[in-house]
């Protein structure tokens, strides 16, 4: 019986050795990303003032006072709760919290495991006594009170700024605010080698502000150069590559940090836990703003920001600082007409465009305009593009696990299906007693053409000379050159009951004729729905 309670207690006196010996300590620093933006070394300044007391590590965070899962403090907390920390370092309370439920569980750690906590600006608080523990409440509750009476005047803010329909926060890439209005920021920001005059060597003589020097490309002109290859390309990827590639940009991760500013983080940050949203806040060489965007999903953002079309947006933001659905935000419209990148009909087209790049689901780099249209009629799910050398063809995605639907489609044989559903529907409308008649809904030198080509036709059955001939195969050249050169047919502005009600939409061969461009347009405004089960069509469903 001894015997065993000499070995608990010499376990428990070292186990209470190896816990004295592996306790440390640690500090804590934090900046908002506002306090970031105000000074670009305050996170570099505090690191350097916790460094002074000498602590084993250093955890930083750049974020708000009031969020409570911040990852380098959440790691910090764990290690508390281990017993490894003896003391616990930080410039100010309102470092390490503004949360009264933080605050409360940092404090009853630190009367747990007696962890000494050191404030710079205080010196050592001693919870153990009434007065200590006061004084540390009573900083809690002004630190508390602090970031209520920002929030109270942030709030205050944006109601002043949204009455006066000005914009808030910073602009939109490609704007710039002037008289609490969005303008476009028309100002030279780079210039091309091969578009500098010529000779161009007595411009180095020249003062900063020359009108010499001032002839260089805006942020606006790249942004008007975006969307008009967005438009051509249809893809953001692909968009960016060639801005890139045309004004010598490198990817960001391409871009190489100066040797000096690597020693000199090197030096501040030694031995810091931080987060990867820290170290690019401190790294001026990767927060500052960059000519392009660096992400194809940040492109889509932009083209979809209603200040691109003359409207200030206000409430995009929940409160967590997540996006809210467009339908949620409140939109001001025409507070900037005469600033406008987009019409009305342009955004129109480039959101028919990102919905189409949204349905692409599949086999990876597989995109076609059916897919997201096709579904397997047995397990309901939509059905994968496949590729063989010489077609393409549809097949379920749940054939190896438990779908029986184990037969597969060609693309050719969908698009029969469709166009026949979609000219049995168009008969039915253009039947209708109040369905209205409409004359083409193409543009106007497309419409003329189709014109001529139908009395050139009926010319050739006639009397079919050599000459009408070759005037006829003429205009079916350049009616295909039109079609080919131009984005969309002027359906885009079209409801599906009126592109169904145009006479072209009951010609088989009209439907035939599209490039595919026209094609996932039309479709992606007609079908709903396609089933397929054994290789066969089973129903085409339009929207109605």
């Amino acid at each position: 019986m001894l015997l065993s309670l000499l070995r608990k207690s010499i376990s428990f006196i070292t186990q209470w050795i190896k816990t004295i010996m592996n306790q440390i300590t640690a500090a804590y620093g934090r900046v908002s990303s506002q306090e970031q933006n105000l000074n670009q070394k305050a996170a570099e300044q505090q690191v350097h003032l916790l460094k002074k007391y000498n602590p084993d590590r250093i955890y930083f965070d750049v974020e708000k006072g009031g969020v409570s899962d911040r990852e380098q403090l959440c790691k910090l907390l764990a290690l508390m709760r281990s017993g490894h920390v003896k003391t616990l370092i930080a410039a100010r309370l309102d470092r390490l919290t503004r949360n009264d439920d933080l605050y409360a569980d940092l404090k009853r750690l630190l009367k747990e495991h007696d962890i000494k906590l050191y404030l710079i600006d205080l010196g050592d608080v001693d919870l153990n006594t009434a007065s200590g523990e006061l004084n540390l409440d009573i900083r809690c509750l002004l630190a508390i009170h602090e970031r209520r009476e920002l929030r109270d005047r942030v709030r205050r803010g944006h109601r002043y700024r949204r009455e006066r329909k000005a914009p808030f926060g910073r602009a939109a890439w490609g704007f710039v605010v002037e008289n609490e209005r969005f303008v476009k920021d028309t100002h030279p920001l780079i210039c091309l080698l091969k578009q500098r005059p010529e000779p161009y060597e007595h411009l180095v003589n020249e003062p900063d502000d020359s009108s010499q020097l001032m002839r260089g490309i805006s942020r606006a002109d790249i942004a008007q150069e975006a969307l008009n290859l967005f438009q051509e390309l249809r893809h953001p990827g692909p968009v960016l590559g060639a801005l890139r590639q045309k004004y010598g940009i490198p990817h960001k991760r391409e871009i190489a940090i100066l040797q000096d500013d690597r020693e000199r983080r090197a030096e501040v940050f030694s031995g810091v836990y931080y987060t990867e949203k820290t170290r690019k806040s401190v790294d001026p060489t990767t927060s500052k703003e960059l000519l392009l965007y660096n992400a194809p999903h940040s492109l889509v953002e932009w083209i979809l920001n209603p200040v691109l079309r003359g409207h200030t947006v206000y409430n995009k933001y929940d409160k967590a600082k997540r996006e809210l659905p467009p339908e949620q935000w409140d939109i001001q419209y025409n507070t900037h007409p005469q600033q406008r990148y987009l019409s009305d009909e342009q955004f129109e087209e480039l959101q028919a465009i990102i919905k189409a790049n949204h349905r692409r689901v599949g086999t990876p780099g597989a995109t076609f305009y059916l897919t997201s249209l096709i579904h397997c009629d047995c397990c309901g799910h939509p059905m994968v593009l496949k590729y063989r050398p010489a077609y393409k063809y549809y097949g379920c995605r749940n054939t190896s696990a438990h779908c029986q639907n184990r037969g597969c489609i060609r693309t050719e044989k969908l698009d029969e299906a469709i166009i026949r559903r979609i000219v049995e529907r168009a008969v039915q409308v253009a039947g209708a007693p109040s369905a209205a008649r409409i004359s083409m809904l193409e543009s106007p030198e497309v419409s003329a053409l189709r014109e001529q080509i139908a009395e050139t036709e009926l010319l050739l059955q006639r009397r079919p000379t050599a000459s009408l001939k070759q005037a006829y195969s003429d205009m079916q050249k350049e009616l295909q050159e039109f079609i080919r050169n131009s984005q969309y047919l002027a359906f885009v502005s079209a409801s599906a009951e009126e592109i169904l009600m145009s006479p072209y939409a009951r010609n088989v061969a009209f439907w035939y004729s599209l490039i595919q461009q026209e094609r996932e347009l039309l479709y992606g405004m007609l079908v709903r729905r396609v089933m397929v089960r054994d290789g066969e069509v089973v129903s085409v469903a339009l929207h109605s």
